[in-house]
């Protein structure tokens, strides 16, 4: 095809917020989306044009790619290049061959984000172009705000969501669209590209804690003191009978180092601990790579870490929806953060965790099936 002929697209979710989830879903798809042979140009929008670099530096000197800061405020009349760069998204809207939305988690029963998200889409659904939404999250929604936002989703030429769980979130406040119609993709991270194989140094154990708001398992309050505490329990237990080290690998920046910091503090002293500032996908997937083991609490830590075949990989879980995505799949290594419940299989995995290696083959075969999809409408 010549250069003339290929396409330009449209890329937005939640990208420039400093999460490393996100970032890896778009890293992803950028380099899929190139990968096809279809593409000219691809835009993506963003809320934080420098957080999003920061973490992309790649792109930097990549001329097939702008970054707009679209989600803007009031704000944006204090700046000439917030005003070009929502400007020039508009156009990019408007004239692009195809309008991706996703992944992430992008419908919950919240409406704060939600409303920033519908935006683009409303964009290119008022102007006719081509549309997927790839392999979302969709959590149970009673919010009427966000249902009515949802029901404003309506021309749409692929619709993927990443588990069957959201898929019937999605169906229960969209009719809109049938059963048939809704495909289920694993997250498009599960293939991302890496150049790390699993080389464990010593006996580091890498990890990534996250703070929720709320303790979906069970409906109960999520007690931070608690969990804390049971947690680092577990490891001074262990540290008296084995030696090792903790390499913390928070993926949002903010929120995770500051939990991280607090659970490093109710640590044995004598526990070499390393906390880890990551800026890229890559960084955290060459550290993840030099550990024996990994237990991770956000679901894209442990996706990211999935890449790197023959690593065992433990899930601590505080969503119902975390636990039936990975059940989907066969990933049964995963534990309540009702630490409580889960400290026997915590220290049978700590002990012995090449028992614990899972074969992603399978998923990540299936993860590839929405860029087949995409290559399809692009042509």
């Amino acid at each position: 095809m010549s250069f003339l002929c290929k396409k330009k697209i449209v890329l937005s979710a939640s990208y420039g917020l400093g999460n490393l989830g996100d970032e890896a879903i778009c890293k992803t798809l950028i380099e899929d989306l190139f990968s096809t042979g279809l593409v000219k140009k691809i835009t993506v929008l963003v809320f934080d044009k420098v957080v999003f670099i920061n973490n992309h530096p790649e792109l930097i000197e990549e001329k097939r790619v702008s970054i707009r800061e679209f989600f803007v405020g009031p704000k944006v009349l204090l700046s000439i290049t917030k005003i070009y760069d929502f400007l020039f998204s508009i156009y990019d809207l408007v004239y692009c061959d195809l309008f991706i939305l996703g992944g992430g988690g992008l419908i919950r029963n919240r409406n704060d984000w939600f409303r920033f998200y519908i935006q683009p889409l409303k964009i290119v659904q008022f102007f006719h172009r081509k549309t997927a939404i790839f392999s979302i999250g969709v959590d149970a929604v009673e919010r009427e705000d966000v249902i009515l936002g949802v029901n404003k989703i309506k021309r749409v030429d692929f619709f993927s969501v990443r588990d069957n769980e959201s898929k019937n979130n999605l169906l229960a406040i969209n009719k809109n669209f049938s059963d048939e119609f809704i495909k289920v993709i694993p997250d498009p991270v599960f293939h991302m590209k890496s150049i790390y194989n699993h080389s464990p140094e010593n006996k580091k154990i890498g990890f990534n804690l996250t703070s929720p708001d709320l303790l979906s398992l069970g409906g109960k309050a999520f007690d931070k003191g608690k969990f804390l505490n049971d947690l680092s329990g577990i490891f001074n237990e262990l540290f008296t009978k084995e030696k090792f080290e903790l390499v913390c690998l928070p993926t949002d920046t903010q929120k995770d180092s500051l939990f991280m910091s607090d659970f490093i503090s109710s640590l044995n002293k004598e526990i070499h601990v390393t906390l880890i500032k990551l800026e890229t996908p890559e960084q955290f997937l060459k550290e993840v790579s030099r550990c024996r083991c990994f237990i991770g609490m956000r679901m894209h830590s442990l996706i990211m870490s999935s890449i790197i075949e023959g690593l065992p990989i433990l899930g601590i879980v505080y969503a119902k929806k975390v636990e039936n995505m990975f059940g989907e799949i066969g990933f049964k290594n995963i534990v309540s953060a009702d630490i409580i419940s889960g400290r026997d299989s915590i220290i049978k995995f700590l002990s012995r965790p090449e028992d614990y290696v899972f074969d992603f083959k399978s998923t990540k075969d299936s993860s590839y099936d929405g860029t087949k999809k995409i290559q399809f409408l692009l042509r």
